[in-house]
């Protein structure tokens, strides 16, 4: 009797952890697409607090070109133009202005190795295994990279790596077909970059 009530409350306490993070609205993920002269660019976008978007550096290319930069919002599926309030391509990080409305919080903790988490973007939810962070040295790369199990498509850079306790942990940033892995940015860089691009913009922080 007892064993049986035990895995009752186990699984009970797994279906609560697994419907935290299912619960999630994926309405924060936004479709990013940059226009130039020449070139049209595509990549994922997440909304935070205070009404910004955070993704990926490296959808804006670096040449002086005028660029339309718009989101679709899946909230209520129209498309907005917007622009660029802070950019770190040494951290490979990008904030936008966005919508008005709740967005992802950062995780207070980073995610235990072999963890579940959900890599979210518009329209989808993907299921990867965080499998440890990896160091990285590559010019214009983060120092540190966390590494999932799934090898991602192209062009969802920039999509937003959900926990358990359905906050934002990473920032998908880079895939390796040979090794059928991708990389995301860890929170710890993402409140780095967010830090400094509050301090030195003079806008609402949605930090704690």
């Amino acid at each position: 009797m007892g064993k049986i009530l035990c895995l009752i409350l186990t699984l009970a306490v797994v279906f609560c952890l697994c419907g935290c993070v299912e619960s999630v609205n994926d309405n924060f993920c936004v479709q990013i697409t940059c226009i130039t002269e020449t070139t049209e660019f595509r990549g994922v976008g997440t909304k935070i607090e205070s009404g910004y978007i955070l993704t990926v550096a490296h959808i804006f290319p670096e040449t002086d070109d005028e660029k339309k930069i718009c989101f679709l919002d899946p909230a209520d599926g129209n498309s907005y133009e917007t622009e660029i309030l802070f950019i770190d391509r040494s951290q490979d990080l990008a904030l936008l202005s966005g919508p008005e409305t709740v967005g992802l919080t950062l995780s207070e903790n980073m995610p235990s190795v072999n963890e579940k988490l959900y890599l979210c973007f518009p329209g989808e939810k993907l299921s990867v295994t965080y499998c440890g962070n990896r160091n990285c040295f590559a010019e214009g790369k983060p120092s540190r990279l966390m590494q999932l199990n799934s090898y991602v498509e192209k062009g969802i850079s920039g999509a937003p790596l959900i926990d358990k306790s359905g906050t934002l942990t990473g920032i998908i940033c880079a895939r390796d077909r040979e090794y059928s892995v991708s990389y995301a940015i860890e929170k710890e860089t993402i409140k780095t970059f967010l830090e400094k691009a509050f301090d030195e913009e003079k806008v609402i922080s949605p930090l704690p």
